[in-house]
């Protein structure tokens, strides 16, 4: 996989690459992922009611360069939760699973086509790709901390913060 990050100081990225590694290899797979390019940038959301958005960069179905923005305001926890949920994305994309076309709006997940930008908030929270991402942004969330408290154990460092 090949990950470009811009918006966040070096150390910031370093930590970023590894969660964005860690997340796609454990929600897509390692072989999965040789082939996906994705731009990862820190910025001001442009609605504030979102942490963060994923978006294909190539081709609507099936596409292999991704787009991921993610709100320079959070932090920690809400951090590695924003990139998570929208690594999901990036799985759920790359499958097939969701598709989007631009020129009506609409999404598709697994067949079903869903008008978009007329949700609301709410509506927009029970969409099933994002009741999926919200879903295993808290399972994958844990895992993580759960290895690195492993790790943290084996090394005696501490690497994730609360």
């Amino acid at each position: 996989m090949k990950l470009k990050i811009s918006g966040a100081s070096k150390p910031k990225r370093d930590i970023i690459k590894k969660l964005v590694h860690w997340t796609v290899n454990n929600y897509i797979g390692e072989r999965g992922t040789r082939n996906i390019t994705i731009y990862l940038r820190f910025t001001s959301p442009i609605n504030p009611k979102e942490d963060g958005q994923c978006t294909w960069h190539d081709k609507n179905y099936k596409p292999r360069e991704f787009d991921i923005e993610i709100s320079d305001k959070l932090k920690n926890q809400y951090l590695y939760y924003a990139i998570i949920h929208e690594c999901i994305h990036v799985k759920q994309f790359y499958y097939g699973e969701l598709s989007q076309d631009l020129r009506t709006n609409y999404f598709k997940w697994q067949g079903k086509l869903y008008p978009y930008f007329s949700a609301s908030t709410k509506q927009y929270r029970n969409f099933p790709w994002e009741r999926e991402a919200y879903k295993y942004q808290k399972i994958l969330y844990k895992k993580l901390k759960n290895e690195l408290r492993d790790c943290e154990r084996r090394e005696g460092t501490k690497k994730l913060h609360n």
